[in-house]
């Protein structure tokens, strides 16, 4: 299908790309033993959630639920420039939760093809009108937060999410994963690193084919549940970039207020 096909596409020039370059920020003694060490850590880390997701697949959702809402919430209040607070972070979440929750059912099959996960088994206690005060309860949190900061970004995000609810739960999530959130991120990294897009791309190009290979063979060797096995392995390499970005914008930040 073309939509997929150019998810797919964007997926490899920009989403994973973005997630790949962690080294140019992070290791900054440029020598083939500093580089061997980061990729042992980024490796160990994205390991160690894999075995989470084995043992404690409820804790390593809620986990990565959080960690990933920060995430989202950090570089869209970068973008348009809003103090980094706890609103980051329930930026994040409301529409990280909007995502799920406009494709509730939808969701819920995806979850519970993740074997010993408790938490597909509740979300079945939702009625429809539960799920829809659940909608609301989001989509009004997220209007008062773009009101109180006055933000016409942000509004204007709620508003593509809208839109987005016509589309499946995978390929919404595409969309904005690829379009706003790693377009932001490439832009800041482009900008924090001092490199055009083409540098960027030729610097990140081993680590995106070594990521998509990861995520191929995970989601190959499972042989079923596709989207299910896909999310899992996206959320342990997806984890460590998580923790260098965090700490790429803290640092610019500090630098920032030291500077004034």
């Amino acid at each position: 299908e073309l939509a997929w096909l150019i998810m797919g596409a964007g997926f490899m020039a920009i989403g994973l790309p973005h997630g790949a370059v962690d080294h140019l920020t992070s290791v900054k003694q440029k020598s083939t033993q500093a580089l061997s060490v980061f990729i042992s850590k980024y490796l160990f880390v994205a390991a160690l959630f894999g075995a989470l997701w084995y043992a404690l697949p409820d804790l390593a959702l809620v986990m990565f639920l959080i960690f990933s809402a920060w995430h989202f919430g950090q570089t869209d209040f970068k973008e348009w420039q809003l103090h980094q607070n706890m609103l980051t972070f329930l930026w994040g979440a409301c529409l990280l939760l909007l995502i799920l929750v406009t494709h509730f059912y939808e969701t819920q099959t995806i979850l519970s093809h993740i074997p010993g996960l408790a938490i597909s088994s509740w979300l079945l206690q939702f009625s429809s009108a539960g799920v829809l005060t659940l909608q609301l309860t989001l989509a009004t949190a997220a209007l008062a937060m773009a009101v109180a900061k006055r933000s016409y970004s942000m509004c204007i995000t709620l508003g593509c999410l809208g839109i987005l609810t016509v589309l499946p739960v995978g390929m919404a999530f595409a969309v904005y994963f690829i379009f706003q959130h790693s377009l932001l991120g490439w832009k800041h990294l482009t900008h924090e690193l001092r490199m055009n897009s083409t540098q960027l791309w030729k610097k990140s190009a081993p680590f995106s084919i070594a990521g998509a290979l990861i995520i191929l063979t995970g989601t190959l060797l499972i042989q079923t549940h596709y989207l299910s096995v896909f999310f899992i392995v996206l959320s342990c390499i997806s984890l460590p970039h998580i923790f260098f970005m965090h700490s790429m914008y803290n640092e610019k930040a500090s630098a920032a207020t030291a500077s004034a």
